[in-house]
């Protein structure tokens, strides 16, 4: 209340301009709530290794590396698993490092290995499965790269 109410005895009134302020912010709040529990648990970037363009093993594959960053939002940390969704395949973690820590960023460089029949072009499409405990997280997509022109 304020000094000229309690003077004139009137009581308090909301106001059309109190209302509206109430409206929006009541709607703000439900907005930041609805983000908060909608938001993913981890965010990944998967980018190709820098300089390396393919790598041709004995038995017929190739091997492209990748460098993984994830981004890890809850409040624990999270063993994590790398699987090829589109592809025969498989993915190597390279190192120990396979969980990633909670509220914070962790690198992983994985190694992408495909046979070499399935490539019809120079860079080729393909999705890889971000899990923990088989459940899907995220699925990223990447190119390949392979010695066909």
């Amino acid at each position: 209340a304020s000094h000229n109410n309690i003077e004139q005895g009137k009581r308090f009134t909301f106001t059309p301009r109190m209302i509206a302020y109430s409206v929006v912010l009541g709607l703000l709040l439900a907005l930041q709530g609805v983000l908060l529990l909608d938001r993913k648990e981890v965010e990944t970037t998967i980018l190709k290794a820098q300089g390396q363009r393919y790598f041709e093993q004995p038995n017929g594959n190739l091997v492209n590396m990748y460098n993984a960053q994830v981004a890890n939002k809850s409040f624990e940390d999270l063993k994590l698993t790398f699987k090829l969704k589109s592809h025969k395949g498989t993915i190597k973690v390279v190192g120990e490092q396979t969980t990633a820590k909670k509220q914070g960023i962790t690198d992983f460089i994985l190694l992408v290995e495909i046979p070499a029949q399935v490539f019809k072009s120079y860079k080729t499409a393909i999705q890889i499965e971000v899990l923990k405990e088989n459940k899907v997280l995220e699925t990223i997509n990447v190119n390949f790269l392979s010695p066909i022109e």
